[in-house]
């Protein structure tokens, strides 16, 4: 099963998650996936400021 393989090799490359419950090992994985969301979303957001800003001096 494939979610099998991911769950061991997510073990593999975190110890720490083995010594967790199935249930706070998720928990981190998705706590990690939604911090590198968050900065990608603030790099976009970031991005598109700059757009804008960069527009509104054209502008005048």
């Amino acid at each position: 099963n494939m979610e099998d393989i991911k769950e061991k090799e997510r073990l593999r490359l975190d110890p720490d998650l083995a010594r967790m419950g199935k249930s706070e090992s998720d928990i981190k994985v998705l706590l990690k996936k939604i911090k590198k969301d968050m900065v990608l979303l603030e790099s976009h957001v970031s991005f598109l400021e700059n757009v804008e800003e960069q527009r509104f001096k054209d502008k005048r």
